[in-house]
């Protein structure tokens, strides 16, 4: 996808930092000259990991890989797999233009991004522009990234970094497999990461150091090899409390005087430190977490949203004998997680959900009678797998009605 050549901006902006210059280190065949400016540089690469996951399955925590070849008339943007090229209109809009609003010049290059084979961008493309912003930005500044870094975020036109729109699903993948990362959250992402407390993770935030960035300027500088002044004493005590902590019980750790002492310290001087607070939380409180009613109704909507895809359908045949056990299993396994952390409120939902399994299994049973050759009885067996159904769709939108109740969003419902 080509884009349009990006212009200089002609009058200096405030706090904006113009492109390296470094014409000693760089071979003079790549020179890119907007006006004044003029930069020397070879072909830049840098990775950056982030969470990248399909719908149908998961291959874990994957690398970006951008290289930058300066030297082009026009600015363009490539990809592999090519399957996410009907993407990278989107793609380019959403990270150079905020790039654009923090740099006074960008000159023109080829933009190519590597992304694994399995990741697909339809799942979630937002969660992969923060990583992507914040790659470019540090080779246009000349400075490395820093080592096991994950930016789970998306970004708005001024490089705002927020909250992307699948972060709930991403989380619980997130906590089973980073492990020694500093990772960075977009704005409003602390009360999704308390959840993982009670969904069994409180080791996540002393194996990981997880701070929340609201810009670019922020992300700067986080994200280099050597941490900026106004965190390093931050960073430092916290890298204390780490080493104190760890194979010892976190329980016990995090209320100790000592530790919370240098956690509070942490916050005083960051208080978008989110592993801090976090642990300086578990370590405050005396009863079991239990899973908040919006992040419970999530949790179900992800079990049930394929399911409810093909009852929303009007083919009555799109669901097989097969498909419904294999929901009815992966459902019931992901009930199992939530038994003992939800409320007493929300336990009425859950049997609900419960109650679709067993649905399925009856539905499961009847369609596998009704496809049965040898037997006399295949008519009868049809019809009952049909009012199966019917029961079993016209639960389902009682539940999707209940979840739209609990997580505050809107869920659409087949009448």
């Amino acid at each position: 996808v080509k884009l349009r050549e990006i212009k200089a901006i002609p009058k200096p902006i405030v706090d904006k930092p113009t492109a390296k210059v470094e014409i000693e280190k760089q071979p003079s065949t790549a020179a890119w000259r907007i006006k004044d400016l003029v930069v020397l540089a070879p072909l830049t690469t840098y990775k950056l990991a982030g969470e990248y996951r399909t719908p149908v399955e998961s291959t874990g925590l994957n690398n970006i890989k951008i290289q930058i070849t300066p030297g082009v008339s026009e600015s363009t943007f490539v990809s592999k797999p090519h399957h996410v090229d009907d993407h990278l209109a989107y793609l380019s809009w959403s990270v150079l233009e905020p790039l654009q609003s923090q740099w006074e010049n960008i000159p023109p290059a080829k933009f190519s991004i590597n992304l694994n084979q399995a990741y697909s961008y339809r799942s979630d493309g937002q969660i992969t522009t923060g990583s992507i912003i914040v790659a470019l930005d540090s080779a246009l500044l000349g400075s490395p990234l820093k080592k096991n870094l994950l930016v789970i975020s998306s970004i708005d036109k001024r490089a705002n970094f927020k909250r992307s729109r699948k972060f709930w699903e991403t989380l619980d993948q997130l906590a089973e497999e980073a492990r020694d990362s500093r990772i960075l959250v977009g704005h409003n992402s602390e009360e999704y990461l308390l959840q993982l407390l009670a969904l069994g993770h409180p080791e996540f935030f002393i194996q990981n150091e997880v701070i929340e960035i609201e810009n670019l300027k922020q992300a700067r500088k986080l994200t280099s090899k050597k941490d900026h002044p106004d965190y390093s004493e931050a960073t430092t005590l916290f890298a204390e409390v780490k080493s104190a902590i760890e194979r010892k019980s976190l329980r016990s750790m995090t209320g100790n005087k000592f530790v919370r002492e240098k956690l509070e310290r942490v916050l005083e001087i960051m208080p978008n430190h989110l592993s801090a607070k976090i642990l300086l939380e578990y370590g405050s409180r005396k009863n079991a977490s239990l899973l908040e009613s919006k992040f419970f109704a999530l949790s179900v909507k992800d079990l049930l949203d394929p399911i409810n895809r093909r009852l929303t359908r009007d083919d009555d045949d799109s669901l097989s004998e097969h498909y419904a056990l294999s929901q009815r299993d992966r459902i019931a396994k992901g009930l199992e997680a939530l038994e003992n952390i939800i409320s007493s409120e929300d336990r009425k939902v859950y049997d609900k959900v419960d109650e679709v399994c067993e649905i399925l299994r009856r539905f499961g049973r009847a369609k596998k009678n009704s496809n049965d050759e040898s037997s006399a009885n295949n008519a009868y067996h049809f019809k009952a797998s049909i009012k199966v159904l019917r029961e079993l769709k016209s639960l389902n939108n009682e539940i999707q009605v209940d979840l739209a109740r609990l997580s505050g969003v809107p869920l659409k419902v087949k009448e």
